[in-house]
C-alpha cells in the first residue's frame, strides 16, 4: 500500500526529510490512510515517526484543504481514491 500511495504522489514518502513537497505528500499518505481506517500509531510504524507526527501531519493537511492550499490539495487529489487494496 505505502508503494502505491508512493506511485501516486511521485515522491518518496518514506524519505526522511522535511522539505515542503515531501512533508505535505506524507501528510496527505497519513490521512488516506487514516480515513481508510488505519490507526494514528499504526501509521507511524510504517514510516518510523510517532503517532504525535502523524496526528500533526493529518490536521496541517486538513487545516490546509480547508483554505484550498494549491499544494495540498494536489496531493490530497492525487491520493484520496488510491486504492490500498485489490
Amino acid at each position: 500500500m505505502i508503494a502505491r500511495l508512493k506511485k501516486a504522489v511521485g515522491l518518496d514518502i518514506t524519505k526522511k526529510t522535511k522539505e515542503g513537497y515531501y512533508s505535505l505528500a506524507r501528510f496527505a499518505c497519513f490521512k488516506r490512510l487514516h480515513d481508510f481506517g488505519y490507526g494514528k500509531s499504526e501509521i507511524a510504524r510504517m514510516f518510523g515517526f510517532r503517532h504525535a507526527s502523524v496526528n500533526y501531519g493529518i490536521k496541517k493537511l486538513e487545516d490546509l484543504l480547508s483554505i484550498n492550499d494549491k499544494m495540498a490539495v494536489r496531493f490530497w487529489d492525487r491520493v484520496k481514491d488510491v486504492k490500498l487494496y485489490d
